[in-house]
């Protein structure tokens, strides 16, 4: 498609915004002091970077379709690409409907061209994203892995849409994820594009307008760093899926999901240290996903890792040899674990003589307050109390406290607990989803066993189980802490 977006349409400067362009040029001009493009005037800039083009036989001149697309005003996009349609939305849920937020598509108040959408749109993705304090040479970096990949998801999305096709550009922020589409199918396979080294632009013109001003990436690494800054935060793998109804369509997926609680790299730390720290990124992810969910498969690991599979071997055999992990079966059904078995059912959390955490020093910050990290050590003997300052059990295998009797808080805490639930006392009659905000809000920052619960609630232990536990672990709104018996009447759950 490249020699098409080339071609020459008979489009003049008066179908561009003067604004679009005068932009793109200062911004290029600030990236490239001295360069020869900035002497040029706009035409001769246009040729440059591929937005004007001669026909060298008939001699007629004008914008190239990626020059029209890239700078131009909407109304003369929209009379070449009849279904040309930009759309930006923030939702306020975790859900699809048709509530938001904020909203950018073309109301007459901005150009409605690629350049000045991704101005809009980039600043309204990171909006909100936390940047960690990083000097250089003496400068704080605003920049991070996942700005990084932001920046080079709206890229791709921009230049490899197929702007004849009927879909139309759409990106989306919600509180647990981005999403971004745009018209056309992949030119490689999905899976191909996921390895994150090879690429297939469908629009290389614009690939090359955005890249000189250093904007998305052209050497079949763009995807890569899409991937490398979802796991530079451990969340789950984006995914890419492409769409035949009602038009093609290509869907990228970047879900804010942690692979597991970011405690469980505390837990490895401690109990490791550096052992733990020198080891490569995937193979820390094997182990906290081994930890996270009892045990690890080759193809679990695939799944959520960036690593090749004959490189996901070689992680999973060190391991071994390294005994971090031992191995069960083999082939396809082959299982990894620790070779120190972690708590798998809450015997082996509230019996007698379980190793447990003992914290040096702790503050209770409000409801969801946990033990930092560092300001715990392991007691491997068992005979101290066990205990936070809050009465809450601590256990080796957990990185969250456990409220496993409420007679052994302390006052204080308790009445916080009880606060948490005050709506319960307050109002007559609560609906449904009220009392599921409470149990939600109750087991946030630590384990609750249903038998504390109850008590807390005022609710028996049979109601919520079966009536709100097992549906909001099923929505993903709580989690158990020992998925192996979910009925076990000293089950536990936390704030998923």
């Amino acid at each position: 498609m490249t020699v098409w977006m080339m071609s020459s349409l008979p489009n003049g400067l008066q179908d561009l915004d003067p604004g679009t362009l005068k932009t793109y040029r200062q911004t290029h001009t600030n990236l490239n002091p001295g360069h020869l493009w900035s002497g040029y005037g706009d035409v001769e800039f246009l040729k440059a970077i591929g937005g004007w083009r001669q026909n060298r036989e008939t001699g007629e001149e004008g914008l190239t379709k990626a020059g029209l697309l890239m700078f131009g005003n909407y109304r003369s996009i929209r009379e070449v690409f009849p279904n040309f349609f930009l759309d930006y939305m923030e939702r306020p849920e975790a859900k699809s409907d048709n509530r938001w937020i904020d909203r950018v598509t073309f109301d007459g108040t901005w150009p409605g061209n690629l350049y000045s959408f991704f101005l809009k749109v980039y600043p309204k993705l990171t909006a909100d994203l936390k940047v960690p304090f990083k000097l250089v040479d003496g400068l704080r970096q605003d920049d991070s892995p996942v700005h990084v990949a932001l920046r080079e998801a709206l890229a791709n999305t921009l230049v490899h849409a197929d702007y004849r096709d009927r879909a139309k550009i759409y990106v989306v922020k919600r509180p647990d994820m981005f999403g971004f589409l745009n018209p056309g199918l992949m030119r490689i396979p999905v899976e191909t594009a996921m390895e994150g080294y090879e690429s297939d632009c469908r629009n290389r013109t614009l690939h090359e307008m955005f890249r000189f001003v250093n904007i998305g990436e052209q050497a079949g690494t763009g995807v890569q760093k899409i991937l490398s800054g979802w796991a530079f935060r451990h969340w789950r793998k984006p995914r890419i899926r492409e769409e035949l109804e009602p038009n093609n369509r290509t869907l990228l997926e970047l879900r804010m999901l942690d692979l597991f609680d970011p405690g469980i790299l505390d837990i490895l730390r401690l109990t490791y240290r550096s052992e733990f720290e020198a080891l490569e990124r995937n193979a820390q992810l094997a182990l906290a996903i081994t930890l996270s969910e009892g045990a690890l498969t080759h193809s679990r690991l695939c799944e959520l890792s960036n690593a090749h599979p004959s490189d996901v071997s070689k992680i999973l055999r060190l391991l071994v040899e390294k005994r971090f992990l031992r191995l069960s079966g083999s082939g396809r059904g082959a299982v990894y674990r620790f070779t120190q078995v972690a708590a798998t059912n809450p015997d082996d959390v509230f019996g007698p003589g379980i190793p447990v955490l003992e914290p040096e020093s702790s503050t209770i910050i409000g409801l969801s307050s946990t033990i930092l990290p560092g300001s715990s050590t392991i007691i491997a003997d068992g005979k101290k109390s066990g205990r936070d300052e809050a009465g809450r059990l601590m256990a080796k295998q957990f990185h969250l406290p456990f409220v496993d009797s409420v007679e052994n808080l302390v006052p204080e805490f308790l009445a916080r607990l009880h606060a948490a639930a005050e709506l319960l006392r307050t109002k007559g009659k609560i609906s449904r989803k009220e009392l599921e905000d409470v149990i939600v809000k109750v087991c946030d920052g630590h384990f609750v066993t249903i038998g504390s619960l109850a008590k807390i609630l005022d609710r028996g232990e049979r109601t919520l189980r079966q009536d709100y536990l097992s549906r909001l672990c099923k929505e993903k709104r709580l989690r158990r802490a020992f998925p192996d018996t979910p009925n076990h009447e000293r089950q536990a759950y936390t704030k998923a």
